[in-house]
């Protein structure tokens, strides 16, 4: 049975009407797909797109508002979310930043200066050791030098003579007494050493130890107040970052980006939202490509179906 032609026209009709219908939601996908890759990118990195006028959405109108209204309530909210323009927070963060890097030279500078110090005391300590050294020594032999005497000029008295008549006169005996009492003695001028060894230093170089090692604590604690404030800045600025980002986040809804896929689809920008760096800038090219092919379909197909 055939159609008449006012059967195939309306037939025409309905597929094109479907058809136009299937890039219209083409198209609709498109965007909210698009949307939803930007706002996940936002989510990341709220730095990836520069949003304009946040704070007004924040806040409410006072003019607006018939009831009373608490400004010191009004202003901390305020306060709470500023600032969330980049440029803002760059400008209050600087002083902070700056700060920070005074802190780390001035740690470098401290830390070489306690490596220098080090170098120092370990040079006067070697030389206090070798003055040291030379001091006990020649202080044991100016104590001992009575019994080395004796224990010399008594052996070179025996040499030549015949022992047995030593052993009778008791020279060995009188040998072994000396050099008995020279060993007694060299032990106890030992023990006189241990105890006083700060005794046989110059008091030019203990004055000069003593010089070296406040200067080395006086540098340390300086070292460690400031890695404190420096701990301390970094905190304040993690902290700041961290609110900077999170009122950035707080003020910009998946809605926002539905608005900006919609204005980037039809090449209609207000300059509201704008992408901030390499992705999101290749996300919107590529979402205008496909969006331009779409939209061209879609006016193909409504200008097949009005002519």
């Amino acid at each position: 049975m055939g159609l008449s032609v006012k059967q195939v026209l309306h037939i025409v009709v309905i597929k094109q009407f479907f058809k136009t219908h299937k890039r219209i939601f083409q198209y609709i996908f498109t965007v909210v797909c698009f949307a939803s890759v930007n706002y996940m990118n936002f989510r990341l990195d709220s730095t990836s797109y520069v949003v304009s006028d946040q704070i007004n959405k924040s806040l409410p109108m006072i003019e607006n508002n018939n009831q009373d209204v608490d400004i010191l309530e009004y202003h901390r909210k305020a306060k709470d979310y500023l600032p969330i323009n980049i440029k803002d927070f760059c400008t209050l963060i600087s002083p902070s930043v700056e700060c920070l890097d005074s802190l780390n030279r001035a740690i470098i500078n401290d830390s070489i200066s306690c490596s220098e110090l080090n170098h120092c005391i370990d040079s006067v300590l070697n030389i206090v050791g070798a003055f040291r050294e030379d001091s006990i020594n020649k202080f044991i032999d100016k104590q001992l030098l009575i019994y080395t005497t004796e224990i010399d000029s008594m052996k070179k008295s025996m040499e030549g003579q015949d022992s047995s008549q030593l052993i009778i006169k008791g020279k060995y005996v009188e040998l072994a007494q000396l050099e008995y009492e020279y060993a007694v003695e060299k032990e106890s001028l030992h023990k006189y050493v241990i105890e006083n060894w700060g005794g046989f230093v110059k008091d030019s170089l203990k004055e000069e130890i003593s010089r070296l090692y406040s200067l080395q604590r006086f540098t340390l604690c300086h070292k460690q107040e400031v890695e404190k404030c420096r701990r301390s800045i970094v905190d304040t600025i993690r902290t700041m970052t961290n609110k900077f980002h999170q009122n950035r986040l707080a003020s910009v809804n998946y809605m926002d980006f539905v608005y900006y896929s919609i204005c980037v689809s039809t090449t209609v920008s207000f300059g509201d939202i704008v992408p901030n760096n390499s992705f999101s800038r290749l996300l919107a090219i590529l979402e205008l490509l496909v969006c331009m092919v779409l939209l061209g379909c879609i006016v193909d197909d409504l200008k097949n179906r009005l002519i």
